[in-house]
């Protein structure tokens, strides 16, 4: 297994190739600016920024993916605002919700099958503290 995110496996075998391509992440901290008179102005560590990741995934019908049926997999988890671990390998990265979706889809057959999509998808880290926790 490559990863995963939520149920959806990331894998190549011999029956089928699903597989993260260009895997982005950033990560940032909050600071805040206090303007003083006649000096410079002091900086307040706040906290961290949530995480973000950018990736790509290759739905190819030629390599055992319904290029369809999986994209509609990734659409339906954004528009209930799903919120899933992600993992690559057995390292859990965090749990993540899917911000944006774009994709691409690059053959269509003359009876209007897709074969190839190419998805980018826009997560973001889902932080689970409450103000009483921190």
């Amino acid at each position: 297994m490559i990863g995963s995110f939520g149920d959806i496996t990331f894998e190549s075998n011999s029956s089928r190739i699903l597989t993260i391509n260009d895997f982005n992440m950033s990560e940032g901290a909050r600071w805040q600016k206090h303007e003083v008179n006649n000096v410079a102005e002091r900086s307040e560590f706040l906290g961290n920024s949530a995480s973000s990741v950018t990736l790509k995934v290759g739905l190819k019908a030629s390599l055992g993916v319904n290029p369809t049926l999986h994209y509609k997999r990734f659409q339906a988890l954004k528009k209930v605002g799903a919120v899933e671990s992600l993992l690559l390998g057995t390292e859990v990265i965090g749990k993540f919700y899917i911000e944006g979706l774009d994709h691409e889809k690059k053959y269509i057959d003359n009876f209007g099958n897709v074969w190839d999509i190419v998805l980018t998808i826009k997560l973001s880290e889902y932080c689970e503290e409450t103000l009483e926790e921190v």
